[in-house]
């Protein structure tokens, strides 16, 4: 990540709510980034992903919406 400020820096990041995904946003939180995630299933692991990115320094928020399904983007 560069020197330059990303404390108002948006990220969305789609399946975030584990693995790489999830590794990806704490990278960016700690960086001072906001961050959204999407996930399909699986609660827990996204309320962990939030937990981690506040453990990180950052801010995030987990979004239940397949992003395959436009009406579900468009929700």
């Amino acid at each position: 990540m560069s020197d330059e400020n990303t404390s108002s820096r948006i990220v969305v990041v789609t399946g975030g709510s584990r693995g790489i995904g999830r590794a990806i946003c704490e990278a960016f939180a700690a960086n001072g980034c906001r961050v959204y995630f999407n996930f399909v299933t699986g609660d827990e692991a996204a309320a962990e992903t939030e937990s981690r990115l506040k453990t990180a320094g950052g801010q995030g928020v987990g979004i239940n919406a397949d992003v395959s399904q436009e009406k579900a983007v468009q929700a």
